[in-house]
């Protein structure tokens, strides 16, 4: 009866340890994914900014054929 809880107790520690290595493996994909979130904030305004650019040649030529008619 002894040997078992003696198991039972490295169990447990083994646990703890398993609890502590999944915890800091959770703290880094969290962290991973705030990152990758900025990053698409980041491409998204980039996105955005690239199709008012897009947008505002677009006017100029229309406006610009249009001058010339």
């Amino acid at each position: 009866q002894a040997s078992l809880e003696l198991g039972d107790e490295k169990s447990q520690e083994g646990d703890a340890e398993s609890t502590d290595a999944l915890r800091e493996k959770l703290r880094g994909l969290e962290e991973q994914l705030a990152s990758s979130q900025s990053e698409l904030e980041e491409l998204k305004e980039q996105m955005r900014l690239g199709v008012l650019s897009v947008e505002s040649v677009e006017g100029n030529i229309a406006a610009a054929v249009a001058g010339a008619a």
